[in-house]
Formats: C-alpha cells, structure tokens, sequence
C-alpha cells in the first residue's frame, strides 16, 4: 500500500518533464498554442543532432539538464518515503502532493520550449539555477538523513533534533525544496520565474508549514523544542529568512 501512495508521488513527477520533451508532436502543439497566448516568439529546437545528444536521449543538453532535475527530483523523493518517512502519507495528500508537481514541472517545461522564456541559450539562469537547485536537493536530502539517524539511536528517544544543518534553521529542509523548486523554475524559465517559484514556495512554507511545525514540535517537546528554536536564527533559510 506505501509503495502504491509512493507511485501517485513520483509518475507524474517523472513523466511531465520526460514525455514533453520525447513527444514532438505533442510538444509541438502545446507549444504552438503556448506562442498564440503570448502573440510572438517561436518553439526553440528540443531534438539535438547526433553530435549534440547526451546520454543518447536524442535531446538538447539544455533539455537533458532539465529531465536530469525531473529525474534527481523523482530519487530524492523515492529515498524519503521508502526509507526515511516514518509517518504514513494518505491517498488524498498522495494526490495533492503528486498534482502540485505535475503542475510546476509542466509549466516549468512549457516556459523551456518558447524563445521568450527559455534560458537556453546560456543566459545567467543557467549557472544560478542549477547550482541552486543541486544545493537545495542536497541540503533537503541530508539533512532528512540526518534527522532520521538521530532518530533511530534509542538514546534520543523523545527528543527533538536541532544538530547538524538543523543547527542553521529549525526547518532547514524545507528551506532546500525552496531553493531546488527555485532553481528548477530558473533553468525552465529565467530567473523571474524561478524567483516568482521561490517566492510562492518560501512564503506558503513560512505562513503555513513553519507555524503548524512549531505547533507541533512544541506540543509534543515542550521545553527541548523551545531551547532549540530560541538558539536557532532562521527558520527556512540560513541568511534569508
């Protein structure tokens, strides 16, 4: 049954970015309507040449950096339910999990199709994306590892966890899945979007996530919980907010 839930997670978040850029024609067609919305502009090359492909996905490197993200987003995602998760994910927050990424990779592989969008070309989004988004995976991923290995030694049993990068913010990693969704949405679509990105999900992590955490953690540590928050300056990201 987890593995089932952890299906509705991950397929849509794989196959929106793969199949856009496997599927010419069907590319083709949603980006043609996407270039009437904005009354100009033209579909940018996603096939490359023999000389250009890598991995032998027949796809642009841009487009191929674009799926790696689908694919890395896809693993971490994986690795956190099956192997670290110790709470059950019910079908309806499955499927509400499973559609906001849908959502974003779709119109994060949209926006990397059209010329007036796209960074393809080498702009500074690029290098500001992916670097972002690498960091923000990494700092999401270990720092659920690191709490989870706390976790598991009996003598902390009862304890709330606030060592390693938890030591810089209370909730550090969703401050990570701030960052990558940034960077992602950087590299698809220039840096507005990807700051527009940053925005919408930093906020609704700060004015929703963060508060009902706190909640929580204070509920069930009490004292400990109010120690670590006190000592700790940030709550999202370190030197942000």
């Amino acid at each position: 049954m987890r593995f089932c839930l952890e299906l509705l997670v991950i397929c849509p978040l794989v196959c929106t970015s793969i199949t856009f850029d496997h599927d010419p024609p069907f590319n083709d067609s949603v980006s043609s309507q996407l270039t009437i919305f904005l009354a100009g502009g033209h579909v940018i090359p996603h096939l490359s040449t023999p000389s250009t492909s890598i991995l032998g996905l027949g796809l642009t490197p841009y487009h191929t950096l674009l799926t790696t993200f689908a694919v890395t987003a896809a693993l971490k995602q994986i690795i956190w339910q099956l192997f670290i998760s110790e709470q059950k994910m019910p079908a309806t927050f499955a499927l509400i999990v499973a559609s906001f990424n849908t959502f974003f990779n779709t119109v994060n592989t949209l926006l990397s199709l059209h010329s007036w969008t796209s960074p393809a070309s080498g702009a500074s989004a690029l290098p500001i994306g992916t670097l972002l988004f690498f960091v923000g995976i990494g700092v999401e991923l270990v720092s659920e590892i690191q709490r989870k290995i706390f976790k598991a030694d009996k003598k902390n049993a009862g304890k709330p966890y606030g060592g390693g990068l938890w030591a810089y913010a209370t909730n550090i990693n969703y401050g990570g899945y701030t960052l990558w969704r940034a960077g992602y949405a950087c590299v698809a679509g220039r840096l507005s979007w990807g700051g527009l990105v940053g925005a919408f999900v930093g906020s609704d992590f700060l004015n929703r996530a963060v508060p009902s955490m706190d909640r929580y953690c204070h509920a069930k540590y009490g004292r400990d919980w109010e120690r670590i928050r006190d000592r700790t300056k940030w709550k999202l990201i370190p030197g942000l907010c």
